[in-house]
């Protein structure tokens, strides 16, 4: 995959062919090739929102949120299941976070494959 930023706006656009086969406009100002740098913060930003998303299916898939609420609320009468989902919510939580860091040190080779969704990366 390749990448071009736009000097004005600093949208960056995917392509997946050569330079030169792209149309005159996307070889001109304001866009140009984007750098490594570039690249990778883009990647790292793309792949933040997913993890936000992916941890909260997780958590929902167990404890949707009706059932969470109902939990907090009869937390006196149901202790055992309650502390089950607040470390099960926090341990997700941990790995969301642990897992936007390592972002950071990752290729953009391992940036450009990585699925937010595999379960190796949850477990």
């Amino acid at each position: 995959m390749n990448y071009l930023i736009n000097t004005e706006s600093n949208d960056i656009f995917e392509y997946d062919q050569d330079y030169y086969t792209l149309s005159k406009n996307l070889r001109t100002e304001p866009w140009r090739q984007a750098t490594t740098q570039e690249v990778q913060s883009y990647l790292v930003e793309k792949h933040i929102p997913c993890i936000k998303e992916e941890a909260y299916r997780r958590i929902t898939i167990i404890y949707p949120i009706t059932k969470q609420l109902n939990l907090i609320y009869e937390q006196a009468d149901k202790q055992a299941e309650y502390t089950s989902m607040v470390e099960f919510i926090a341990n997700i939580r941990l790995k969301s976070n642990e897992l936007e860091s390592q972002l950071s040190g990752m290729s953009i080779d391992e940036l450009s494959l990585f699925d937010c969704s595999d379960d190796q990366y949850w477990q």
